[in-house]
């Protein structure tokens, strides 16, 4: 009867010849040695011979068929730590932060060299409209009719330096005194006729007197001689257009001290039209001048001495009598004197 073998690492029965126990793997030496006989059972390994089941590691799970990656270098930053993030707002320390670029003035030197051609063209523009103006004065006749911007006819300046005329409407010289206009004698004011001349007298501040012929038109061209007498140049005096009543009309007025202006009375509620505006063209103090009006429509055109002052389109009232006015305005007295009023139609 063979002896049988254990196992000296789990006693575990060996078969015969074997080299590694069929329980546990473990090598077994091919004597006898140490290996109990008979009936016996095996005794237990000593404590030191026993050894601890090997763990085997589990295998990678990646799916990754190359070479393992390299591990990363070492970092050499000397800075923060990388989760330092700064002052709130600013970028990590040592990020790739690129700063804002400068704005380019490229575009504000292209904007400022456009203002500036706008403003060239404009004042050469402006300056060939006052020089056509200016010319119109010393047109001579035949000449064709002008125009400015807009399409606004001009008329053509004859060449005594008057605007052109139609046909005669009315005219008087005031040489007879019972031609029609008013006549009143105060001590405020007075209206009346002197020595082939219409004299209105003021002696009242801020005060206006006026006389009507009691005549109608619509459209004209309405020339007059004024001449300051006496008194103050702080005055006003000039011309009624369209007057439907005492509380609705237009005045064209000039001054002792070289201003003209246009004003509307509307319901007893005077409006400025053109505010008072120094002018080169109007003789001051004792001396005469020449006022032209034209009235075409809603378009009034104003000149003095043949000179083109300014213009302006209103059509509140498209028709009415005419009048001669004179005020004073802080200072008195003031006498204005008119001569040689002649109406035409337009040509």
């Amino acid at each position: 009867m063979d002896a049988t073998k254990y196992c000296p690492s789990c006693g575990a029965a060996l078969e015969p010849n074997v080299r590694f126990c069929g329980a546990c793997g473990h090598p077994v030496a091919a004597s006898s040695a140490g290996t109990p006989t008979g009936d016996q059972p095996p005794a237990p390994p000593p404590p030191w011979e026993v050894q601890s089941q090997p763990t085997t590691p589990a295998p990678p799970t990646t799916s990754f068929a190359g070479p393992a990656p390299a591990s990363p270098p070492p970092t050499s930053f000397a800075g923060p730590p990388p989760s330092y993030a700064g002052p709130a707002g600013a970028p990590p320390s040592g990020a790739g932060y690129a700063p804002p670029k400068k704005k380019s003035r490229t575009g504000l030197f292209i904007a400022c060299g456009c203002l500036l051609v706008i403003v060239i063209v404009g004042a050469l523009a402006v300056g060939a409209f006052l020089w056509f103006r200016a010319q119109e004065g010393t047109t001579t006749s035949g000449g064709s009719s002008g125009s400015i911007p807009g399409g606004v006819a001009v008329a053509t300046v004859a060449a005594q330096g008057g605007v052109a005329k139609g046909e005669l409407l009315y005219e008087d010289d005031f040489s007879n005194p019972d031609s029609g206009w008013d006549i009143r004698e105060g001590s405020d004011a007075s209206t009346v006729y002197q020595n082939g001349q219409y004299h209105i007298t003021v002696n009242e501040i801020d005060w206006v007197a006026w006389g009507n012929p009691y005549s109608h038109f619509d459209d004209f061209v309405l020339e007059v001689d004024a001449t300051q007498v006496a008194g103050t140049d702080d005055n006003d005096f000039g011309i009624l257009l369209r007057y439907v009543d005492v509380d609705n009309f237009y005045r064209f007025e000039i001054s002792g001290d070289g201003y003209y202006s246009f004003d509307l009375m509307q319901d007893n509620e005077w409006l400025t039209l053109i505010e008072w505006t120094e002018s080169d063209a109007i003789r001051q103090g004792t001396s005469t001048n020449t006022i032209t009006v034209v009235c075409d429509g809603p378009k009034f055109e104003f000149y003095v001495n043949g000179v083109y002052l300014d213009e302006y389109r209103d059509n509140t009232f498209p028709s009415g009598d005419i009048g001669l006015l004179a005020g004073t305005i802080q200072e008195a007295p003031v006498h204005i004197a008119f001569d040689n009023l002649k109406v035409w139609a337009l040509p």
